[in-house]
């Protein structure tokens, strides 16, 4: 097989890098171009390597990205990984939706033009998926989106990207890869989950005890790391080894919960955002602490050859939320 040259977007943050840190230990990647934010740059923290250059590029910059997209800089290139999108689940407005959808979609359709790009890659959310008592909670590639547009920016914007890349399968040119994965319970990751357990108290709604799955970043990086082998295309569910009732989840990290009835815990969590700027937002997880959700992971692991195999490390994360 070819060795493969990637670019790859938000390469400063912690999926970024610890996915660089894989790219370049393998010895199928013949090249790695990392785009990082203009102030990253330069960054002690971000991984060195012979294979690896960095570029500090805003990707809500169209002239800047269309220009360095088919610069010297892109030749050859095989795979586009796309991670970048807004974590914080409380930011809303114009600037955000360039960078989640319309940022993504300019990148594709450049994607579409290049000459050697043949791959794109992009991280989905399983926040995406509709929630409810007459669905089903083991969750697979063909269950229902959530396309509510009462919903928060930060999961329509989600919506809004995966159906883009969806309506491009088996109509492009390029082999697309959308990884829809479980709540990758670390700092940094975007984790509603881990915005939840870090912000205290820890309100839930009375009543109800759901089945969570929660994914390591070993896995998730192993994930998109197949994904780029991969020859083909399609959707993936991408599960975690980890699957409890949350009061469990809680109780490994040492949390209280605080029972309120919903219309209760819906005023308490936007006072909780505005007095303690609690980046946890209860309307994006309502349907998953009401009924739960677990995906299979079954096309994942037959066509991408990955199987959740990393627990979480518990008190690593008991160390990060303190």
């Amino acid at each position: 097989m070819k060795a493969i040259q990637v670019l790859l977007t938000a390469a400063s943050t912690e999926l970024g890098q610890r996915l660089i840190h894989s790219l370049v230990n393998d010895k199928r990647v013949a090249r790695i171009v990392a785009l990082i934010e203009p102030k990253c740059y330069p960054n002690a923290r971000l991984l060195s390597h012979r294979k690896l250059s960095y570029e500090p590029i805003d990707l809500i910059h169209e002239r800047a990205i269309k220009q360095f997209i088919f610069g010297p800089k892109c030749r050859g290139l095989t795979h586009l990984v796309h991670l970048a999108m807004h974590r914080d689940a409380l930011l809303s407005g114009r600037r955000y939706h360039r960078l989640n959808v319309e940022a993504l979609r300019q990148l594709f359709q450049l994607a579409e033009d290049h000459p050697s790009l043949s791959h794109f890659i992009f991280r989905s959310w399983s926040e995406i998926y509709e929630l409810h008592s007459y669905l089903p909670n083991i969750l697979d590639e063909e269950h229902p989106i959530d396309y509510s547009a009462r919903r928060p920016q930060w999961l329509r914007d989600r919506v809004a990207a995966d159906q883009f890349l969806c309506a491009k399968l088996g109509v492009s040119p390029l082999k697309v890869k959308i990884l829809r994965c479980a709540d990758c319970l670390a700092p940094g990751y975007g984790s509603q989950l881990y915005a939840f357990l870090h912000s205290l108290p820890c309100l839930v709604p009375l009543g109800y005890d759901p089945v969570v799955n929660v994914l390591s970043p070993d896995d998730l990086t192993d994930a998109l790391l197949r994904a780029c082998f991969f020859p083909g295309e399609g959707v993936f569910a991408i599960p975690g080894r980890d699957s409890m009732p949350l009061s469990e989840l809680m109780e490994r990290c040492h949390r209280a919960a605080v029972p309120l009835p919903d219309p209760v815990l819906q005023w308490a969590d936007r006072l909780k955002q505005k007095l303690a700027r609690s980046t946890f937002c209860y309307e994006i997880s309502r349907g998953l602490f009401h009924y739960g959700g677990v995906m299979t992971g079954a096309k994942a692991e037959q066509l991408l050859g990955y199987r959740a195999s990393h627990p979480i490390d518990w008190p690593l994360l008991n160390e990060q939320l303190r």
